[in-house]
């Protein structure tokens, strides 16, 4: 991708991005960089995305390029596609036909959440943050192949590169949360769609991989607990269902959830199920302000 085409991209968007070293707001250099007030440059990517955080060490990272190809595939065989379905709605719920909102999909991975609501919401300014510069790079090149109107991100979580009140939804699937900074960013009629595990949660995989984990059994108890410490929940879908699967959706279930990171390819190839349980707590939460 040409600089000087994702400097355009990037343009609309630049009164929402904010340094994460400083705060200050950005502009410009030359097609090739963003600059804030206090000097601090961050570069565009030829890839698609802007890096706001240069100095994280991405070749420590454990979700990688292939953990987010196997999940890829997953989401792309429809074993989400309910959860999409109950965001989409929450967000159509708030929204008056054809009106434009900004939303923040934080911990986007590959992507594919942020892609079909671009795809539902043409209207909207979507952005997607992860730390991941493979999942950023790899949600990037998706999305020009399909064409949509997207903005990458490669950020952190706990020093959000956006500038107060400027969000109207933020997602937050399956990763972890900041919700100090979360309702930083929101806006005053603006709200946090999170989801997280149930206790069935891939049992399957669980069950085979016991014996590496510190705890055989999951409840979302403490994570609701704490989420409601910070917020009022609104709004609840849940989604209990089991999916027959083949070996090769087995094998990137299994490659794709923190629960195998331990395991190596060996050991991975040695654990079989025919059938994966999603069991997914939907929630759209108001946080209270700081």
């Amino acid at each position: 991708m040409k600089l000087s085409q994702l400097a355009r991209d990037t343009a609309p968007i630049l009164p929402l991005l904010r340094c994460p070293l400083c705060g200050a707001g950005f502009s410009l250099r030359e097609e090739r960089s963003l600059v804030c007030m206090e000097s601090h440059c961050f570069d565009l990517s030829a890839r698609g995305y802007v890096n706001l955080a240069p100095g994280h060490n991405q070749q420590a990272e454990k979700y990688d390029a292939a953990l987010f190809t196997s999940r890829r595939l997953v989401l792309e065989h429809g074993f989400y596609d309910e959860v999409l379905g109950a965001i989409i709605g929450m967000i159509t719920g708030f929204l008056p036909p054809g009106r434009g909102f900004t939303l923040l999909d934080v911990g986007c991975g590959e992507g594919f959440y942020s892609r079909e609501l671009a795809r539902r919401f043409p209207a909207g300014q979507i952005l997607g943050l992860d730390l991941s510069r493979d999942a950023i790079s790899a949600a990037a090149r998706q999305a020009r192949a399909a064409k949509l109107k997207t903005h990458w991100l490669v950020g952190n979580l706990t020093r959000l590169p956006l500038a107060d009140n400027c969000v109207d939804v933020l997602l937050n699937i399956l990763t972890p949360a900041d919700y100090a900074q979360f309702a930083r960013v929101l806006s005053p009629g603006g709200f946090l769609v999170k989801v997280l595990p149930g206790t069935r949660y891939l049992e399957q995989v669980r069950t085979e991989v016991a014996d590496h984990l510190r705890r055989g059994t999951y409840s979302n108890q403490p994570v609701l607990e704490h989420l409601e410490a910070h917020g009022r929940i609104v709004e609840q879908h849940s989604v209990l269902r089991t999916f027959p699967v083949n070996p090769e959706e087995a094998a990137a279930f299994l490659a794709m959830t923190p629960m195998t990171f331990g395991l190596g390819e060996e050991a991975r190839g040695g654990v079989t199920f025919s059938e994966i349980t999603i069991d997914l707590e939907i929630l759209k939460v108001k946080l209270e302000a700081l």
